[in-house]
C-alpha cells in the first residue's frame, strides 16, 4: 500500500493481509444503506465525492454484509467500488462498477474494516468468476436507469461474524421515513475532502422522491423513481 498524503503503511501479517499489501489508495466512496432490521440494502458506489459526513467510527461486526471492490492497476490493486453481500457466492453492486473490466482484474474484499492500520484478522480476499450487468443498465435515451450489477465468487464466502449474508427487501414502497445506517469509506467532511482511516457509519431516514426533489431541487430533474434518496437533519447530501 503507498503511502501517499503522508499516511503509515499498515504492518499486515495474516494471510488475507497478505493479498493486500500491494493495493495503493484510491480516493473512492463505499457506502450501503441498510435499514434498521428492516432487512434492505444497497450500493451507492464510485463517486468521488461520495460522503460519510458526520459520521462514526464502524465497530467490529457492525456492517458485516459490506464488500470492498477491488481492481488490478498495473502491479497493484486500487479501491474503487462497493458492494453488498447478497448470497455466499453473489455481491450486489452498481453497473457502472463492472462494465468494461475482466473477472480477473476484479476482486471482492470482506470483513474489511482498517483502510490503513493493523488488520482485523476477519478478512477474505475472494476472486470474481462471472459479471452478470443488467440487460436495461442504459435506456434508448443513454440514461443510465438500472445501475446494478450481480459478481459471481470464484469461491464461496465463508461465513463468520464479521462477514454475513444481507437480506433484500422485496420491495422498496415500505421503506420511506425509515431509518438507515450508511457505512464507508467516503469523505467525512464536505469542504476539505477528508478520508478516514476507519470504517465510517452514519444513520439517516429514507425519505420520498417529492420530498427529495423537495429538499434538492437543484437535482430535481435528475432525481427520478430510480433513486433512493436519504436526509437527516444535519443537511447531508443524498
Amino acid at each position: 500500500m503507498s503511502s501517499e498524503g503522508g499516511q503509515k503503511n499498515p504492518v499486515r501479517r495474516d494471510a488475507a493481509a497478505k493479498e493486500l499489501l500491494h493495493i495503493r489508495r484510491y480516493p473512492r466512496a463505499l457506502q450501503a444503506c441498510l435499514p434498521d432490521a428492516a432487512g434492505f440494502a444497497i450500493g451507492f458506489i464510485d463517486e468521488p465525492r461520495k460522503r460519510i459526513v458526520n459520521g462514526q467510527d464502524a465497530q467490529l461486526f457492525d456492517i458485516p454484509s459490506l464488500v470492498a471492490l477491488y481492481r488490478r492497476n498495473g502491479g497493484s490493486w486500487e479501491l474503487f467500488c462497493g458492494a453488498v453481500l447478497i448470497a455466499s457466492n453473489k455481491v450486489l453492486t452498481a453497473a457502472h462498477c463492472a462494465n468494461r473490466i475482466a473477472t480477473s482484474d476484479l476482486r471482492a474484499v470482506f470483513g474489511f474494516l482498517n483502510y490503513f492500520g493493523p488488520p482485523t484478522g476477519y478478512e477474505q480476499v475472494v476472486s470474481i468468476s462471472k459479471i452478470n450487468v443488467h440487460e436495461d443498465d442504459w435506456d434508448i435515451d443513454g440514461i443510465r436507469i438500472y445501475d446494478i450489477a450481480v459478481l459471481t465468487l470464484a469461491t464461496p464466502v465463508r461465513p463468520i461474524k464479521n462477514v454475513k449474508v444481507a437480506k433484500l427487501a422485496d420491495k422498496i414502497d415500505g421503506y420511506v421515513n425509515t431509518y438507515c445506517i450508511m457505512s464507508g469509506w467516503g469523505y467525512t467532511n464536505q469542504t476539505l475532502m477528508v478520508e478516514p482511516n476507519r470504517l465510517q457509519k452514519a444513520i439517516t431516514m429514507i425519505i420520498s422522491s417529492t420530498k427529495c426533489k423537495d429538499i434538492w431541487s437543484g437535482l430535481a430533474d435528475a432525481l427520478d423513481e430510480f433513486f433512493v434518496c436519504v436526509y437527516n437533519e444535519k443537511g447531508n447530501s443524498p
